[in-house]
């Protein structure tokens, strides 16, 4: 299973910044509708079916229905860009910040075109 941790124990994160490159305070991570967000930004089914060709199931959580913990009523995020964007808006980040994502490389299959994003800044309307 793979999944994103995102740093919402810091006042400050040094992975967060302004459109202007400077550190935010406070660390947007901390509103549950950033973390939100972000969850409707991820497109898992494209994930499974481009990167992983199909080798794959989209998840809820991090432990799988085979494993004690696992919580059947967590559905699964719907990929929904609109209502990511109006998320963000809603928390006071309409133009977005700059994020910095870490993950493994070479260590799990398609980890590293798992985590790759393209270098884009999205104006508010798109």
């Amino acid at each position: 299973t793979m999944f994103l941790h995102p740093d919402q124990g810091r006042d400050i994160s040094p992975h967060l910044m302004t459109n202007d490159g400077k550190p935010m305070f406070p660390n947007p991570m901390r509103d549950q509708r950033v973390r939100k967000a972000m969850s409707k930004a991820i497109d898992r089914k494209a994930i499974v079916e481009r990167v992983l060709a199909g080798h794959g199931v989209v998840a809820s959580q991090h432990p799988p229905s085979t494993l004690f913990g696992h919580d059947p009523n967590i559905m699964v995020e719907a990929y929904d860009p609109q209502g990511a964007k109006a998320l963000l808006k809603q928390a006071g980040y309409g133009d977005g910040f700059q994020l910095t994502i870490h993950g493994t490389n070479n260590r799990y299959d398609n980890d590293g075109p798992i985590l790759e994003l393209r270098h884009q800044r999205a104006s508010p309307g798109s």
